[in-house]
């Protein structure tokens, strides 16, 4: 969610009308003419105003004070090299008089001339002594400059001259906070405040300050007395609606409401545009955020923001090769930004018409250009290098919560073998739930990184001297890549929540299977050398309190239900297609999908229409959203005989949760990891014969054991145990595999860390 960062100016041209030394007399006709032109210019009129000052010029070339009057105007009208020559010429008929001297110098500050226009101020300065307005211009010349201490003190200067100029508090407020100078920043915001109550500026500013703090309350006291004092100020509604969805997602109905506020005032409002639209993502109202973040768009083309969050939002439709141009432009506009970066990445996991070379190669761009950065903050290990001594293990993850990677992590951090490894939890998790509590206490150390930068993050890790650091979240949202590129631990792996390589060298290891990567395969697309344990990456944790396995529901439906709770994005077009051609296989069978997209009306008539177009009539799809609950949403196993996995990017929860309830799952096996896991899921129940080469073989599968009714029912009634006996339910071999392999990588440091055991970039 965006917020505003601009700050309201107080910067002005100030002129002085006293008059200048030999000035004319008051009656004097060229006196009369500047006094005539002030007053239209203050009451709107310049045009007029300019005539009347060259008019007193053509009567009186050597009068100073139309010349500064004329440069004025000019200043005003924008031509500021008219301007110059005026006011220098100001300055050589009366060099005495200093808002001559003071007007150049704004003049030649426009113009970006720091170095003529501090002169300029400082000689007003020299001469007279009480000119505030001067200090202020300088501070703004020397704070241009790049001089930000000396801009403060003539700030400072300026207030001791005038301890009310709420100008030069604002702008002394304004630099203080950008400095770094927060308290002090917020007391010269509270004493404008008290200066002039009716401030609607000041208490704006206050509130930006108490929120980039993180004082959320504080902010929306002071984002609400703005508003009180001026009802129409678009830009404090804004963030009002931004800080109240920060304190509490909750509230996310007042925080839309308020963003439509902000519209109806001004409709042109590009950031409350996209924060709407973001706001309606959160919702689930899908359609109604990508119209939203379309406009942001129309209305601020270089809006990296809204082409991010226009991504996001396509994404979840379903729509990943226009999300994937959002996160192309955005990258345009700011090649370093993070998250459209990892975006893309995950994105290009889902289409199958992308090549696993060119998701590769754009991996491996990534991690060059990240790598790039920070070669000069890594530096050697101090690590022992002693093959057999117990082990630092740090896992950093952003899903130490209720999320579908904790089917996998908790049995791995209960089943360590404590005498050998001691475990580290570094997690980045924002709105810590039981599950967090639950995790981090099966973690011999655990630590909050929330809010910390790669740098410190990185810093933290080796002063805890862990040994192997493992990242568990690749690239989806929350990942702490930029901290692994700065090496911070001597061996550094990744596992379990990405599939595919991260693109750094940095991390040395990715840790697999024999089935979801096969050897001889796959070394030349990823960065890292690929682990691959025994017999599954897995370690599968069912979930708890699930509903009993009732029996196949076609027994009472009189028809088979084929179902994916897969997410909108993996049902890509080849899968529609695969899909549809099961079901006109199947005459009467039925297709149930659920997925957070499906709650937006506009998604569910494009996925209908999708089916429809290849001959799937809507009357046999079931589009549903996702449940509230857990219990919820594996109760609705219930209404579904036979699981269909989606490919390129198989289902991995989903398909051990549809397996737990006893819905047997049809799967393609294809060419890269993201294609595997199904196949390795199944190959560790032996259900191997579920595993389809081919699309034409998925569908024949499917059909086939469609028409077995035995088949379908004996593999409900057993499949819990089969489960349960399995390999992805064996923690102590599964660990113990995976403990292996980690002393074998450090056994590869101890011998020589520059032994060459990363693979070259392919």
């Amino acid at each position: 969610m965006q917020d505003e960062s601009l700050k309201f100016s107080f910067r002005k041209l100030f002129r002085r009308r006293h008059a200048p030394s030999g000035e004319r007399a008051a009656d004097s006709p060229a006196r009369a003419l500047v006094d005539r032109g002030r007053l239209l210019e203050d009451a709107g009129n310049p045009g007029e105003a300019t005539r009347l000052y060259r008019e007193a010029l053509a009567q009186d070339p050597g009068f100073a004070l139309a010349h500064m009057s004329l440069g004025n105007a000019m200043q005003a009208s924008g031509d500021a090299a008219a301007a110059i020559g005026c006011h220098a010429t100001a300055v050589t008929l009366d060099p005495l008089y200093p808002p001559a001297h003071f007007n150049l110098g704004l003049a030649l500050l426009s113009c970006g001339d720091l170095q003529s226009a501090e002169a300029s101020f400082r000689q007003a300065i020299s001469l007279r002594k009480d000119f505030p307005e001067a200090w202020v211009a300088l501070a703004e010349a020397l704070e241009t400059g790049g001089r930000d201490e000396e801009a403060l003190q003539a700030l400072r200067n300026a207030i001791g001259l005038r301890k009310n100029y709420e100008g030069a508090l604002e702008n002394l407020a304004a630099l203080l906070e950008k400095t770094g100078r927060l308290e002090e920043a917020c007391s010269t915001y509270r004493r404008m405040i008290e200066l002039a109550p009716q401030s609607t500026q000041a208490q704006f500013n206050l509130g930006t300050l108490m929120q980039r703090q993180a004082r959320l309350p504080e902010a929306e006291e002071a984002y609400r007395r703005a508003i009180d004092l001026k009802a129409d100020f678009a830009m404090a509604i804004n963030s009002l609606a931004t800080v109240v969805l920060l304190q509490d997602s909750a509230r996310r109905h007042e925080a839309e409401t308020l963003y439509r506020k902000a519209l109806e005032i001004d409709p042109g409002y590009a950031l409350a545009c996209c924060n709407l639209g973001i706001v309606l993502h959160d919702s689930g109202h899908l359609s109604a955020s990508v119209e939203r973040l379309r406009r942001a768009v129309e209305l601020k083309p270089d809006f990296l923001q809204a082409h991010y969050a226009l991504g996001n939002a396509l994404k979840d439709l379903g729509k990943v090769g226009e999300a994937v141009a959002c996160y192309r432009t955005a990258l345009e506009l700011d090649p370093g930004h993070k998250f459209s970066q990892d975006s893309l990445l995950m994105t290009l996991n889902y289409p199958a018409e992308i090549s696993r070379a060119e998701v590769a190669a754009e991996h491996f761009k990534w991690g060059q250009m990240l790598e790039a950065k920070p070669a000069s903050a890594r530096t050697p290990h101090a690590n022992s290098r002693d093959p057999l001594r117990r082990l630092r293990i740090g896992y950093v993850s952003p899903d130490f919560r209720r999320h579908s990677i904790a089917y996998f992590i908790e049995p791995l951090l209960a089943q360590h073998d404590r005498g050998a490894f001691e475990v580290h939890c570094y997690s980045n998790v924002a709105a810590p739930d039981a599950m967090t509590a639950q995790l981090l206490g099966r973690a011999d150390h655990a630590r909050s990184i929330v809010g910390l930068g790669a740098a410190d993050l990185a810093h933290l890790i080796r002063a805890d001297g862990i040994d192997i650091l493992v990242d568990l979240a690749g690239h989806t949202a929350g990942n702490s890549l930029e901290a692994f590129a700065l090496e911070p631990a001597p061996v550094q792996a990744t596992y379990l929540g990405y599939p595919n390589t991260t693109g750094l060298r940095s991390i040395g290891w990715r840790i697999s299977d024999v089935r979801a990567d096969p050897e001889g395969d796959g070394n030349g697309y990823h960065s890292e050398q690929l682990v691959r344990l025994p017999r599954t990456f897995l370690c599968f944790q069912p979930p708890g309190q699930a509903p009993q396995v009732n029996a196949p529901p076609a027994r009472i439906n009189g028809h088979v239900t084929f179902g994916s709770f897969n997410a909108l994005p993996k049902i890509t077009p080849a899968v529609i297609d695969t899909w549809s051609a099961v079901l006109q296989s199947v005459p009467h069978g039925r297709l149930l999908l659920k997925a957070p997209g499906l709650g937006d009306e506009g998604s569910r008539a494009w996925i209908s229409n999708e089916f429809s177009v290849r001959g799937v009539a809507p009357g046999r799809l079931t589009l549903l959203p996702m449940e509230g609950t857990l219990q919820g949403h594996l109760a609705r196993y219930h209404e579904i005989d036979i699981g269909l996995d989606p490919f390129p990017f198989n289902g991995t929860t989903t398909t051990l949760e549809a397996l737990w309830m006893g819905v047997p799952i049809v799967a393609l096996q294809g060419d890269r990891h993201a294609a595997r896991v199904s196949a390795s899921i199944l190959g560790n129940l032996g259900l191997s014969e579920l595993v389809a080469d081919s699309t034409d073989a998925y569908v024949k599968c499917a059909q086939a054991l469609a028409a077995d009714e035995r088949r379908v029912e004996g593999l409900r009634g057993t499949m819990r145990e089969r489960i349960v006996r399995s390999p992805l339910c064996d923690r102590a071999g599964t660990v113990a595999a995976l403990e292996l392999a980690y002393r074998r990588m450090w056994e590869c440091w101890c011998r020589d860390a520059t032994s060459g055991w990363r693979t070259p970039l392919g």
